[in-house]
């Protein structure tokens, strides 16, 4: 049965002066209080002219109907506050008032109250069997508790523990690190012991991360009709990772004779059945989750023959009025790139004033029939195919 601990005032015999303030009787709380006991608060009076009104403060505020506290009038002189059941939550500093007609008094006391270690309410609002991590981010491990007399609050990972300095710092019973890597990642158990008894709580890092593709190379040989993979593997990253695929900086829907295949969870990739010149560009792989994103580019180039560039047959017809400007448009693309001739008759074309080449367009300025009527002939270096 827990012991009853009251704490009288000396009461003496009201003085009988006349319009007198009250004065309060000092007193005190015992140093071995602990948690379960009862309390009462005696605040007796030794003077003052009735009638005589009595409060009650904790922490500077009104008791009120604080839980587990009551207030009783025992007489004119005295007055008595009452815990029942005293424990960490009615610690703090009372306050006894008595006012009447002719002034006031006050006296104060803490109660300081003994109790062995409890987690801070920050702490349990982290008490989670997991905690995730993000690899190169901060993270902050609450081991903080109360008590009294204080905590000595310890953290171990394993049977080592853990002390302030290089990438932990430790204080008040909080652990910061400052960078995540991947040897923080583990178990680790928080430890609060005083006098009075010790709790401890486990926890796991686990490590999260934003995707990491793994580099890829296109091969140096590819040629048209030739079946292309191209692979967005990620090395590293905390699912569900979401791909998505780009050439020349546009997503890729609907491009003809491209296929997009999720192979698992951290592959993806890129079918070309079929390499056309039309498949030529920059293919960008992004892969993302929601601790951030990652990107990889290549590069598909490859051979083919050359091609014209306007939509055109080999043989052409040009008709232009004399003295007008003429071009003729021998213009194509290839790769490597093509070596472009134009003949006129059997002899190459030679550039003057009035005939200048760009790139493969002919231009004939002041075009005259008897000078430039003929046929004209354009040629791909090694007759259309790859050097």
């Amino acid at each position: 049965m827990n012991a009853v601990v009251v704490i009288c005032g000396i009461l003496l015999a009201p003085t009988t002066t006349a319009q007198a303030p009250p004065e309060i009787t000092p007193f005190k709380l015992p140093p071995d209080l602990v948690e379960g006991r009862r309390l009462s608060l005696f605040c007796s009076l030794t003077i003052g002219t009735p009638p005589i009104s009595f409060s009650w403060a904790k922490d500077g505020y009104a008791v009120g109907s604080l839980p587990g506290i009551k207030v009783f009038h025992v007489d004119e002189y005295q007055n008595v506050l009452q815990i029942e059941n005293v424990s960490v939550d009615h610690v703090g500093n009372y306050t006894c008032s008595a006012k009447n007609a002719f002034g006031t008094d006050q006296m104060s006391v803490r109660l300081a109250l003994k109790f062995k270690p409890r987690w801070t309410m920050s702490n349990i609002e982290q008490d989670k069997k997991i905690l995730t991590a993000v690899a190169g981010q901060s993270l902050a491990v609450d081991c903080s508790a109360v008590s009294y007399p204080a905590p000595t609050i310890k953290i171990l990972k394993g049977n080592r523990e853990l002390n302030s300095g290089g990438p932990h710092q430790l204080q008040l019973g909080v652990m910061t690190i400052k960078r995540v890597e991947p040897a923080d990642k583990g178990e680790y158990t928080c430890v609060a012991e005083n006098v009075l008894g010790k709790i401890q709580k486990t926890l796991f890092i686990a490590l999260s991360a934003p995707p990491d593709i793994n580099p890829y190379k296109i091969p140096d040989d590819l040629a048209e009709g030739k079946r292309l993979s191209i692979m967005c593997s990620v090395s590293s990253g905390t699912p569900p990772i979401s791909f998505s695929w780009y050439k020349d900086g546009n997503p890729i829907t609907n491009l003809t004779g491209v296929k997009i295949a999720h192979i698992d969870d951290f592959q993806d990739q890129l079918q070309i059945e079929s390499l056309s010149r039309d498949h030529v560009g920059n293919y960008t792989c992004n892969a993302k989750n929601i601790y951030g994103a990652a990107r990889i580019a290549v590069q598909v180039v490859m051979k083919f023959a050359p091609k014209w560039l306007l939509d055109q047959q080999d043989t052409a017809t040009v008709t232009r009025i004399v003295g007008e400007t003429v071009e003729i448009n021998c213009r194509s693309n290839g790769h490597p790139t093509p070596d472009i001739k134009i003949y006129k008759g059997s002899r190459e074309i030679l550039l003057d004033e009035r005939i200048q080449r760009n790139l493969g367009l002919l231009v004939i300025r002041r075009y005259h029939q008897k000078l430039h009527s003929t046929v004209y002939l354009t040629t791909w270096k090694k007759a259309k195919g790859f050097p």
